[in-house]
């Protein structure tokens, strides 16, 4: 995240999630390396659910915004980094820690798919997309 002087903790959540949005699109419009954008998502993904109680049985109308941008970012980075882009790469070059943390985006996006109810169109994406990773891993049968 940026290094400006901002408390994501004093931060109101709509603004804290907007302007995360912001650096997450200059950073992808920059062509940041996929692990940096990665570990990015990572702290981001931290700072807003910071603000949300995972065990709360219905998201407030407040909340369910930044859930919504939360469950975009995880799943843009994780296609973004997705090694099965490159056409060009002959064979995985991305690090296998990489792939791990670009299959946890996967997984997190899909439980927000899941946790806003958002249909299973969007469910089988990202199930696609974890199955995409387990490729990448070489981890055929957990594809499956």
């Amino acid at each position: 995240m940026s290094t400006e002087a901002k408390n994501p903790d004093q931060e109101p959540l709509p603004e804290l999630v907007a302007r995360l949005r912001q650096e997450l699109k200059s950073m992808r419009s920059a062509a940041t390396e996929p692990g940096v954008l990665l570990r990015w998502v990572i702290a981001a993904a931290a700072a807003i659910e910071a603000r949300i109680d995972p065990a709360a049985p219905v998201v407030s109308e407040s909340q369910r915004p930044a859930l919504m941008a939360l469950q975009g970012m995880n799943y843009n980075v994780a296609a973004d980094c997705w090694p099965g882009w490159e056409v060009a790469a002959t064979e995985n070059t991305r690090p296998p820690v990489d792939l791990r943390e670009g299959l946890a985006l996967a997984r997190r996006s899909c439980d927000l798919v899941r946790r806003l109810d958002l249909g299973p169109i969007r469910e089988a994406t990202g199930q696609w997309l974890i199955g995409a990773y387990y490729i990448a891993l070489g981890e055929i049968d957990a594809a499956i």
